[in-house]
């Protein structure tokens, strides 16, 4: 691809290529390079490719970002496990500028060849994300209000776009219920599939996209590889490859939606067990963390680093007796008044692990406690 300095494709070229890498790198070490300016013996020569790859990425970004393209930046856990398969350690991954920088350019090539496939009007495989489920969206809109956030729900006159979603989560930005917010709109949008049907991305805000830049891990992208090979010649399948492909796509479309599905939930619960497994020796350990779900009988906490997420039991609450206000979403103690919200932020010391049952408890920790424990602590160091 050649592109101008406003981030505008000039022309590309899509053509079967060997490829020589000439460096092995890491995001963290081209991070350092960003940062500081200092290089290694790894990016020796690359210095100045780095920083026009940077430069131009950020074009990019702020490009697809002013057409309305949403940014879901919620954290994920990093699991870093010794030789034996225990778990040293968990953090909550950080999402750097070398990260960015590689989805720009990813994002830009999925899209070209999107376009070069519908402008040739042939069977093709795309990424597609529909427009919000109405109803979701307005239970979302009611459900935040109880958090004090207006969402700019659709009316009659104006549909929802992307930019007012956009507009909507800028809003939040950097309050303690950001990563809350992000995560139950997330939740209430439709899921991206595969499908031969182009109706373009609505949280990309694109009009083509597809999944071709990772081969050998995606079955979507080498599908479209193998087209694409096909196509480089004649611009055209034959007419029985053709006909196949308008058979079989709206099929592999569904297979492989399903299967991502499913890799998505066992990823998740992988995750889950690999945190239950190194909170299992921390009983009675303290943690900072934030509310993150309500159900009648107590509510969950997610912690701050290891992004694990138990279970504070109403019944542990000794303070107060706490009623559910189901409407509002929150506990409210019927002699202090004292209310519990979501995203609303707690110290937690864990009681339970169960690993057969994929469960964590924990209880709260009064200020004072907390305080105490902190001093306690303070001296210990000393």
């Amino acid at each position: 691809m050649e592109i101008d300095q406003k981030g505008k494709v000039i022309k590309y070229k899509i053509v079967k290529s060997l490829i020589q890498s000439r460096a092995k790198l890491n995001y963290d070490e081209v991070q350092v390079f960003f940062d500081t300016g200092k290089s290694n013996r790894n990016l020796s020569g690359l210095e100045l490719t780095l920083k026009e790859m940077l430069k131009l990425s950020q074009i990019l970004h702020q490009k697809r970002i002013a057409k309305g393209s949403l940014d879901f930046d919620l954290p994920e856990a990093k699991i870093l496990m010794g030789k034996d398969g225990r778990v040293l350690d968990i953090f909550k991954q950080e999402r750097l500028e070398s990260h960015r920088l590689i989805e720009e350019f990813m994002l830009l090539a999925n899209q070209c060849v999107a376009k070069y496939a519908s402008s040739l009007k042939v069977p093709f495989l795309y990424r597609v994300h529909d427009q919000p489920d109405k109803e979701k969206i307005e239970n979302f809109a009611e459900f935040i209000s109880t958090l004090g956030y207006e969402f700019p729900v659709e009316k009659k006159d104006v549909s929802l776009s992307p930019k007012r979603i956009q507009r909507f989560l800028k809003s939040a930005e950097g309050t303690p219920q950001e990563d809350l917010i992000n995560e139950l709109l997330l939740r209430s949008l439709k899921k991206a599939c595969y499908q031969p049907e182009n109706i373009g991305h609505f949280g990309l805000a694109f009009s083509h996209y597809t999944h071709f830049t990772s081969p050998i891990r995606r079955y979507p992208d080498l599908l479209i590889h193998r087209v694409l090979k096909e196509l480089e010649e004649t611009k055209n399948y034959a007419p029985e490859r053709r006909a196949y492909l308008q058979e079989k796509l709206p099929f592999i479309g569904k297979f492989t939606s399903d299967r991502e599905r499913l890799a998505d939930e066992v990823e998740q619960e992988s995750i889950k067990l690999k945190q239950i497994e190194f909170l299992e020796d921390k009983l009675g350990e303290h943690f900072d963390g934030v509310i993150s779900g309500m159900l009648p009988f107590g509510f969950f906490v997610r912690l701050d680093n290891l992004l694990a997420e138990g279970l504070v039991r109403l019944s542990l609450l000794e303070d107060d007796y706490y009623k559910y206000d189901e409407k509002n979403k929150r506990f409210v103690g019927r002699h202090s008044r004292k209310i519990y919200n979501l995203g609303e932020r707690v110290k937690v010391q864990l009681i339970r692990v169960n690993k057969e049952e994929r469960e964590i408890d924990f209880s709260l920790v009064s200020e004072k406690v907390a305080v105490r424990q902190k001093k306690r602590k303070g001296r210990f160091r000393h």
